[in-house]
């Protein structure tokens, strides 16, 4: 009866041992530094594939028109935006293009169909929303810009205003008879004549730049949809 009670002894003991560091590591898997077939490589910004066109298929009225113009331009513009500068239901389409010099585009629907006018230069147009006012300002040499301000409605653009100083803010002038404008005639004013003018006709502390958010081509066309 001895020889049994050391014997269950020795088998307890031999059940309780510790496994050794060895014995632990290769009991468990090797853990594999390379990515399993199932494992997707984690992209922080999503790749949007870019269009060449905009498909016009199941698109009507002014949304079609829009993209059609945006289609037969595409050469030289490549950022847009839907924009409400009078006060319809039917926003209007700006067009930056691709060179600075080409000029921003804008584009309004009516009579069925979409009708541009190309403002001078591009990102200096401005807008307050509804208001049916068109502030834009342009570089025209390295020490002078002009401002021009349009009308906007329905039937189209009238020029407002027009004047120029230099870009130190200096030699402000003017111009009191409208028309086109090879032939109109700048006379100088003050700073103080020229701005009140500007605000007779819109609130720049409250227009918008054109530009602001514009949409690549994709884009704009899930707007159009």
């Amino acid at each position: 009866s001895t020889e049994q009670t050391d014997t269950d002894t020795d088998t307890d003991t031999e059940s309780e041992a510790p496994v050794s560091s060895k014995e632990e590591a290769s009991s468990k898997p090797e853990a594999s530094s390379k990515p399993t077939a199932t494992s997707k490589p984690v992209s922080s910004k999503e790749t949007v594939q870019e269009i060449t066109s905009i498909d016009t298929a199941g698109l009507s009225g002014w949304k079609k028109a829009y993209a059609e113009t945006i289609n037969a331009n595409s050469k030289y513009y490549n950022e847009y935006a839907l924009v409400y500068i009078n006060n319809d239901t039917i926003p209007e389409l700006y067009m930056k293009p691709k060179k600075a010099k080409a000029g921003d585009m804008l584009c309004y629907f009516s009579n069925n169909k979409a009708v541009t006018f190309k403002l001078t230069q591009s990102g200096g147009g401005r807008y307050v929303e509804k208001g049916g006012v068109i502030y834009n300002e342009f570089e025209l040499m390295a020490n002078k810009t002009d401002t021009v301000i349009f009308k906007f409605d329905t039937t189209g653009f009238e020029k407002l205003f027009f004047g120029r100083f230099n870009n130190d803010k200096t030699n402000y002038l003017m111009c009191y008879e409208l028309g086109l404008v090879a032939t109109e005639k700048l006379q100088a004013t003050t700073k103080q004549e020229y701005e009140d003018k500007v605000a007779s006709f819109i609130n720049l502390s409250k227009a918008k730049k054109f530009d602001a958010k514009t949409l690549s081509m994709s884009e704009i066309a899930k707007k159009l949809k």
